[in-house]
Formats: structure tokens, sequence, C-alpha cells
């Protein structure tokens, strides 16, 4: 309702109005893929770059996943230092306990 009259229908250019690249489309419905991109409902088919100018060494994604794991293992390593601290302090008190009763005997 609000929506449709904020929406601005986007010109496109005709060209990228068809499929462009290293793919054949001899399947697909042009007229139903060219009424899909200029009521907006589909991205424009821009031609692919051969020539990409970024070059990573990895994937984004990877390395997020990576850090994510790296995260994980933090936070392990920290909950095991937790505990074996708080085994400690219970040793501690059992044998500070253990000695007040030796030397009140």
């Amino acid at each position: 309702m609000g929506n449709a009259l904020g929406r601005r229908r986007q010109l496109v250019d005709e060209k990228y109005t068809r499929p462009q690249g290293l793919y054949q489309h001899r399947d697909k419905n042009h007229k139903k893929l060219r009424k899909l991109i200029l009521d907006s409902k589909l991205a424009p088919c821009y031609p692919g770059d051969d020539n990409c100018t970024i070059d990573l060494e990895e994937c984004p994604i990877c390395v997020l996943e990576e850090q994510i794991v790296i995260e994980a293992k933090i936070r392990m390593s920290r909950q095991q230092e937790l505990q074996d601290e708080e085994e400690r302090m219970l040793k501690r008190q059992q044998i500070s306990s253990s000695s007040r009763i030796v030397t009140t005997v």
C-alpha cells in the first residue's frame, strides 16, 4: 500500500534485459526475463568482468568462518581455565578446612 507510492521505476538499458556473457540460455523465456527486470523484480543482466582486479588469497566467507572457529576455541580455553581455577580454589578450601580440624583435636 504505502510502498507503491515511494517506489520509482528504474530505467534499465535494453541491452541489460537479455543474458550476457559465457552462458547460453536457450531454454529461458526472454520476454518474461525482460518483464521481470523492467518491473525491478530481477537485477539487470550486467556482463561479468573477465579481468578481476581484486586478488584475494582467501575467500571472505572462509576467513569469517575461520574467525568464528578461533573465537570459539578461545572461549572454550577460557572456560577451561575458569574451571581449573575453580577446582584449585575448592582444593585449597578443603586443605585449609582439614588442617583446622587436625589442629583443633
